[in-house]
């Protein structure tokens, strides 16, 4: 009878150590998703400072002055969707569809023989 308490005892605090363990791993990741949440902040903070400076740093006319001071050579990209074309009346290309042979009822005939 002692024998069966003490085993009863010793399984009731297994279970009861186990939901600890579980009820702190859980509260790690909660931690651990508000860290990486605060980081997140901080870095859209840090994006927001940059991105507000580059604006006060580059006027339009320096920036026009910028991008056509040396002649650049434009590439088309291949297959690229353009509404301009769409708008103007130009059907966009389509790359033409391979024909397949079409099966017919003698084929098919032909076949089960």
């Amino acid at each position: 009878m002692v024998a069966k308490l003490a085993v009863s005892i010793i399984a009731i605090g297994a279970t009861f150590g186990a939901l600890l363990v579980i009820r702190q791993q859980r509260i790690d990741a909660v931690a651990e998703i508000s860290r990486a949440q605060l980081r997140m902040a901080l870095h859209d903070k840090t994006i927001a400072r940059l991105q507000s400076a580059v604006a006060h740093a580059i006027r339009p006319d320096e920036l026009k002055m910028l991008a056509f001071a040396q002649p650049v050579e434009w590439e088309q990209i291949p297959y690229r969707f353009s509404p301009t074309e769409q708008h103007a009346g130009k059907p966009v290309a389509r790359t033409p569809k391979k024909s397949v042979p079409r099966r017919t009822a003698s084929a098919t005939q032909e076949r089960s023989r």
